[in-house]
C-alpha cells in the first residue's frame, strides 16, 4: 500500500518592488524560526506559495512569518531597510497577501536648456501626475532643478516634467540610482 500526499496551499504571497509597483521575483525567501515542520515553501517568479499536506492542514500554527530579501546584491542600498521584509501569515487568513518591498526615497533631477543647449535657469520646474505636484528647485543659480528625496508613487508613473506651467517632457524614476536625470529642453 502506497501513501500519496496531497498539498494544500495555504497562503499565496506576491512580492512587489516598492518603487515601480510590477511584481519583484528577485527575492530570497525562508520560513523564521521556529518554522513549522509541515510548511512546503515555494518560489513561482514573484510568487511565494505556502503548502502543507493536507492530513496536517488541521494542525496549522496560530502565525507564521516568511522573511523576503532581495537577492540583487549591487541594489540592496536602493530598497530600505536593506531589502528585507518580512510578512505574518495568521491561520484561516491571508490566503492571499501582497508584500511590498519599499524602495529607499530617491530624487528627480532635470537638466534645463534651451534648444541650441544654452543652460535655462530661473524657471518654475514641478513633477506632476494626478494630484501629485512636487516642486523641483534650482540648485544653486544652475540649470539644474533637483527634488528633494522621497518615496514617489509608483501608481503615478510617468510624471510630466512642467516648466513655468508648461509640460516640456516625462520622467519615470530609476530606482537603480539614488537620482534619476533627465535633460529637459525648454524653448
Amino acid at each position: 500500500m502506497t501513501d500519496t500526499l496531497s498539498l494544500k496551499l495555504v497562503h499565496h504571497v506576491r512580492i512587489v518592488h516598492g518603487g515601480t509597483g510590477l511584481p519583484y521575483p528577485r527575492v530570497d525567501a525562508r520560513l523564521v524560526e521556529p518554522a513549522w515542520q509541515y510548511w512546503r515553501l515555494r518560489q513561482r517568479g514573484a510568487d511565494l506559495l505556502l503548502s502543507v499536506d493536507a492530513v496536517f492542514a488541521g494542525r496549522e500554527p496560530a502565525t507564521t512569518t516568511l522573511e523576503v530579501a532581495s537577492d540583487e546584491e549591487q541594489l540592496l542600498e536602493r530598497f530600505q531597510n536593506d531589502g528585507v521584509a518580512q510578512v505574518v501569515l495568521h491561520r484561516g487568513a491571508d490566503a492571499d497577501v501582497v508584500l511590498t518591498l519599499p524602495t529607499a526615497p530617491v530624487q528627480l533631477e532635470v537638466v534645463l536648456t534651451q534648444q541650441d543647449g544654452t543652460p535655462r535657469n530661473g524657471r518654475n520646474v514641478r513633477a506632476r501626475s494626478g494630484a501629485l505636484n512636487v516642486p523641483l528647485p534650482e540648485v544653486g543659480g544652475t540649470n539644474v532643478y533637483r527634488s528633494a528625496p522621497r518615496a514617489w508613487d509608483p501608481a503615478l508613473q510617468p510624471y510630466g516634467i512642467f516648466v513655468n506651467g508648461t509640460k516640456r517632457a516625462t520622467a519615470s524614476l530609476d530606482y537603480t540610482r539614488p537620482v534619476t536625470r533627465v535633460l529637459v529642453i525648454d524653448p
